[in-house]
């Protein structure tokens, strides 16, 4: 999560205040559109990988 989060914060911090709050205002529109029954359905899908070198 680290890997991916890092640079859109950093990112964040260095836009002025409009840009945050334009980004802020799109991104809770889009939520807005992912509500069912008064819950956040986001569609995701994930794969983990192990593996032990030997």
């Amino acid at each position: 999560m680290m890997e991916v989060a890092a640079p859109v914060v950093a990112a964040m911090r260095q836009a002025d205040e409009a840009t945050r709050s334009a980004i802020k205002t799109a991104l809770f529109a889009t939520l807005e559109q992912k509500v069912v029954a008064g819950k956040i359905h986001l569609p995701f899908a994930s794969l983990v990988l192990s593996a032990v070198r030997g």
